[in-house]
């Protein structure tokens, strides 16, 4: 034990020699001999259990003090990948958890085999010709511009509610996009203020005389105008006590703006007819803005499938559904990192779907452009890193 104890000192960390050194006084000091020739025995046994005691806890301190110095050697990259490798263990072990609560490893394995089964089932919704490995993007697509809004609750949150008929009906998510779910939520507002955008901008172009450059440009200024509109409705910015949500009469009067200054003045009858058709175009039933839905999803499922798949995505070996989340066993992160790894995080943060999107008929507006391509964006992030965290249950 002793020279396992000096061993030790040399590889350690200096300020842990004083520990060691402390360790080492304690085994040269054997307890006195005693007249009892038990007594002294049990002394020694004491000694020596205390002293196996103290040298694992150094051996843990040593790793700990490893385990920081290869951190602090890391680029940001690779402390990256690290992240991401612990966010995809933790994640597919809380989403087993909360769908099939247990402690027991082969109930871990039911569990995966249940959200598998909510999966296959949740992708059977899918219409349309679409190969197999692609369908789960285009169910998501259909679920992203239905008319409910996204969402994804744990069984046992259901068993609360009462009737798990209803959040089927109401556009429920399957468990792989459990912490997915709120930016899906938000990216739906997104695509769906796209559509009312695009909507507006084909009624304003039917108002517009023959296309001139002053009417290119009124119509950009108006779509910047309305775009601000919808945009204040989903980013978080600070409202003032007496700021009012936006109203449809608030983009009945961009539209009437824009006529008034484009064509002259408007009287009274001709304001009220193009206020109804403002509010009669917006609805999702109206034949326009349908046509328009259809376009904008027919070209992202068009983009994500042609993008690379992640399916063969590395998973873990052994799953502890929710076991050990807060057991010092997990906690050092192993820090060997490959170059896959690295390859497989660019290709999440930066994905290779995004480049030159193709104009979409109806959304040719600049400013419809951009944030079309900053939702293309937030999708393929979504959607790699779903395959890449459950490869294998997809």
């Amino acid at each position: 034990m002793k020279d396992v104890l000096v061993a030790l000192r040399k590889r350690c960390a200096p300020f842990r020699d004083g520990e060691i050194d402390r360790q080492l006084e304690k085994l040269e000091t054997l307890p006195p001999r005693l007249s009892h020739v038990g007594g002294r025995v049990s002394a020694i046994a004491t000694l020596i259990t205390h002293s196996l005691e103290a040298l694992m806890t150094i051996i843990d301190y040593m790793k700990s003090d490893l385990h920081d110095f290869v951190l602090g050697s890391m680029n940001e990259e690779q402390l990256g990948v690290l992240v991401m490798r612990e966010a995809k263990l933790r994640e597919r072990a809380v989403v087993i958890e909360l769908w099939f609560p247990s402690n027991q490893l082969e109930d871990s394995r039911r569990g995966m085999d249940t959200i598998q089964d909510a999966w296959r089932s949740w992708c059977e919704q899918a219409g349309g010709d679409v190969p197999e490995e692609h369908r789960w993007k285009s169910r998501l697509l259909q679920a992203l511009f239905a008319t409910h809004p996204v969402s994804c609750t744990p069984p046992l949150q259901v068993m609360h509610n009462g009737d798990d008929t209803t959040l089927i009906a109401k556009n429920e998510l399957p468990p792989q996009l459990f912490f997915s779910s709120a930016s899906l939520y938000r990216l739906q507002d997104y695509l769906q203020a796209v559509i009312i955008a695009a909507t507006l901008r084909s009624l304003i172009r039917l108002l517009l005389p023959a296309p001139s450059s002053s009417t290119q440009a009124s119509v950009h200024d108006f779509m910047q105008r309305v775009w601000a509109l919808l945009e204040a409705e989903f980013v978080p910015v600070p409202r003032a006590a007496d700021d009012n949500p936006l109203k449809l009469i608030n983009l009945e009067d961009e539209l009437v703006r824009t006529s008034k200054l484009v064509v002259g003045t408007l009287d009274s009858t001709e304001e009220q007819r193009l206020r109804r058709t403002v509010r009669r175009t917006l609805k999702p039933s109206d034949p326009v803005f349908s046509l328009l839905q259809k376009r904008l999803m027919d070209a992202l499922l068009n983009l994500v499938v042609e993008s690379p798949s992640k399916r063969a995505a590395e998973t873990p070996g052994l799953l502890k559904a929710g076991r050990g989340l807060h057991s010092h066993s997990r906690k050092r992160l192993r820090l060997m990192i490959s170059d896959k790894e690295i390859a497989d995080r660019r290709e999440v943060m930066f994905p290779n779907i995004v480049g030159f999107i193709c104009p979409i008929k109806g959304f040719e507006d600049p400013t419809l452009s951009k944030v079309i391509g900053e939702a293309v964006t937030q999708l393929s992030k979504i959607i790699g890193w779903t395959e890449s965290v459950w490869g294998d249950l997809v």
